[in-house]
């Protein structure tokens, strides 16, 4: 990847996949418009795989069509050297003190069976169903405390290897599945 102010935060020394930060990403404004267009619309957010969503993601998110966030888009193409196609619509999600995202993989679109799949088939099952190979997200607030991600380096069960903290604007890149590779796990990561 190559971008203005991209840094590299942490790699992996068992798989190599990277983890980057960029400060300043979307600016103070755009954080603020990006919130605004989620008023009224927060949903609880879907836990996607197995134990019960109590467990797992006790978070809201609001989901923006494509339409709604062009220049976004555009400016995560062009530091992910993805086309715009390839990309889900944006997802906002809300943390409220005390809720979380449980450890996980990141996958969309899968069926019922294939997401438990990641939660209960052994490593390598659960690695040929993961079909995203990289996410990025950028935090739309800072906080004093709490609202850090976790990432772990040995899906599932390894220890915490990295923590980042949110800042307001500050977007974050990590590979799922490094370089395309299903045999080998990227970045496990969850938050609180």
């Amino acid at each position: 990847l190559d971008y203005p102010g991209l840094r590299l935060v942490w790699q992996s020394a068992r798989s190599g996949a990277p983890i980057f930060a960029v400060d300043d990403f979307l600016s103070r404004s755009e954080c603020d418009r990006a919130l605004a267009k989620c008023a009224g619309a927060w949903v609880a957010s879907a836990p996607g795989a197995n134990p019960p969503a109590s467990t797992i993601r006790t978070s809201q998110n609001v989901v923006l069509a494509k339409s709604e966030t062009p220049a976004i888009q555009a400016r995560i193409a062009e530091l992910v050297g993805r086309p715009r196609a390839c990309f889900a619509p944006l997802k906002i999600v809300r943390y409220e003190r005390g809720q979380q995202f449980s450890p996980h993989l990141d996958t969309a679109g899968l069926s019922e069976e294939a997401r438990a799949l990641e939660w209960h088939a052994p490593p390598r099952r659960a690695l040929a169903n993961l079909n995203v190979e990289l996410t990025v997200f950028v935090y739309l607030n800072s906080a004093r405390e709490g609202g850090e991600t976790a990432f772990y380096d040995d899906f599932p069960d390894g220890a915490e290897t990295v923590r980042l903290a949110p800042r307001r604007g500050m977007a974050v890149v990590f590979f799922v599945t490094p370089q395309r590779e299903i045999e080998r796990c990227g970045w496990c990561h969850g938050g609180a």
